[in-house]
């Protein structure tokens, strides 16, 4: 077995044990109540045994000007480590951040639309990472350009902190992680879709916006404050979002994972 894949190894093995244990009547509560804390111990575990054994590479500054566009694309495909992303980029800026150890980056201007790309370099960052990482991003984004934001993670602890920003459109693609992520306050009109593998997922909606909420979910856990959207037919809605000013549609599709909305 390659060292990649031994998170998910130890991963599906603790949650046979723990259905194992149900099964025979030796767990009495929820297998997922107890699989999430120690999914993220495991993960923890994982990041800490990781940075011991690996250099960790020099951090690199990394400015993008706005160039006079008008709106921008941002891709982030990331892999294992710690990923922080937020507003608080200068006025003439579109990102400026510090990543560890480096990133590599792609830009492609349509018309007064900026696409800009950052990856992981020389890594396969999709599902569990690579074993040592330690890999540190920062990232700050202009809050008054227009963005639609596209956050693919593998096995990373991440925080999105999203609430200054105008982003009409966020797409979350993660694996075995923990991400919290904080959605616009004032931007309108925001579209969410979330698509998680063995993954922990907090979406925070800010006071003032109004939510509506679906959910597909397999062998998972969603959980919605049903005292803010409570259920209507198959998901959940704001009393007011017909009305209100601003609003977000979240789509979630899990299947091992565990979603809260609040």
């Amino acid at each position: 077995m390659q060292q990649k894949n031994i998170f998910g190894g130890l991963a599906l093995v603790l949650m046979g044990v723990l259905f194992l244990l149900s099964s025979l009547g030796l767990i009495t509560t929820s297998v997922w109540a107890v699989f999430w804390p120690l999914l993220l111990i495991l993960l923890g575990v994982w990041f800490l045994i990781g940075n011991l054994g690996a250099a960790r590479g020099a951090a690199e500054s990394l400015v993008v000007p706005l160039k006079g566009v008008e709106q921008a694309h941002i891709k982030v495909e990331y892999g294992a480590g710690e990923l922080d992303i937020r507003g608080g980029a200068a006025p003439d800026e579109l990102l400026s951040g510090t990543f560890a150890p480096g990133a590599v980056t792609q830009e492609k201007l349509e018309g007064e639309t900026l696409r800009l790309g950052l990856r992981a370099p020389s890594e396969s960052f999709w599902l569990w990472g690579s074993w040592g990482s330690s890999r540190i991003w920062q990232i700050h984004l202009n809050e008054a350009l227009p963005l639609t934001l596209n956050v693919q993670t593998g096995a990373s602890q991440a925080r999105l902190d999203l609430a200054a920003l105008q982003l009409s459109k966020l797409k979350l693609q993660t694996g075995a992680s923990e991400t919290h992520v904080t959605l616009p306050a004032q931007a309108g009109h925001t579209q969410v879709r979330v698509e998680t593998g063995m993954a922990s997922v907090n979406l925070r909606v800010p006071e003032g916006v109004a939510a509506r909420i679906t959910a597909e979910a397999g062998l998972a856990e969603v959980k919605v404050d049903q005292r803010r959207f409570p259920r209507v037919g198959k998901g959940y809605a704001s009393p007011d979002y017909d009305t209100a000013v601003h609003t977000v549609d979240i789509d979630i599709h899990v299947g091992m994972g565990s979603v809260t909305v609040s």
